[in-house]
C-alpha cells in the first residue's frame, strides 16, 4: 500500500492489489515462506521433532515394560501461549484503534460541515439580508456539500479506476465549476 519510491506515500495501485481477494493465496503462501516463518522455523522444527521422539518413545515404553515412562513437559507451551494471546490482542487493538480514530475523524468532519451549513442558512435570514446575499449563502451551501462528498468519497474503493472514477470526475468538476462560478452550459476559458 505505501510504495518506497514515493517515499512511503500511499499508492493506489498497490492497494488495489491488496484489497482484492486474491490477497488470501498470497497470505498462505506468505505465512509458510515468510520472514516470522523462517524466523521461528528452527525454534518449531525443534520443538516438532521433540514432541514426536517423545511420543514414540512413549508408544514403545506401553508396548515394553522394561522401559521407563516419560512424559512430555507441558511447561513450553504453557509459556508460549500467554505470550502468543498476547501479540494476538495488541494487534487487534491496534487495528480498532486505527479504524476508531477513522471513523471518529469522518465523524468530526461530517458534523463540522452540517454545522457550517446550519450556520450559513441560519444566519442569512430575510430580515436581514438581501436576496444576492441569501443567493450566495445558497451557494456557499451548495458548495460545502460538494466539498464534503469530496473529501468524504471513499479512494480507497477504486478512486484511481477510470472505470470506477467518473462520478468523483464529474463531482470534483461540478465543484470547481462552482467554486470559479461557472455555470454548466457556459464556455469554460
Amino acid at each position: 500500500m505505501f510504495s518506497e519510491e514515493n517515499g512511503g506515500s500511499f499508492d493506489f495501485e498497490r492497494w488495489n492489489v491488496h484489497r482484492s481477494a486474491g490477497r488470501y493465496g498470497r497470505l498462505l503462501i506468505g505465512i509458510l515462506f515468510g520472514v516470522t516463518t523462517r524466523r521461528i522455523g528452527v525454534t518449531v522444527s525443534l520443538l516438532v521433532a521433540f514432541s514426536g521422539l517423545v511420543d514414540v518413545y512413549s508408544n514403545m515404553a506401553r508396548a515394553s515394560s522394561m522401559m521407563p515412562e516419560v512424559e512430555l513437559p507441558l511447561t513450553p507451551f504453557e509459556l508460549t501461549a500467554p505470550v502468543l494471546g498476547l501479540l494476538l490482542v495488541f494487534r487487534t487493538d491496534t487495528a480498532y484503534e486505527r479504524f476508531s480514530l477513522g471513523s471518529q475523524l469522518a465523524w468530526e468532519i461530517t458534523a463540522s460541515m452540517r454545522s457550517l451549513m446550519r450556520r450559513l442558512a441560519a444566519f442569512t435570514s430575510p430580515e436581514l439580508f438581501s436576496d444576492g446575499e441569501r443567493a450566495a449563502a445558497e451557494d456557499l451551501i451548495q458548495a460545502c456539500t460538494l466539498v464534503h462528498g469530496w473529501i468524504m468519497t471513499s479512494y480507497l474503493r477504486g478512486g484511481l479506476d477510470r472505470r470506477r472514477s467518473a462520478p468523483i470526475d464529474e463531482m470534483q468538476k461540478a465543484l470547481l465549476r462552482a467554486a470559479l462560478g461557472v455555470e454548466e452550459g457556459e464556455e469554460e476559458e
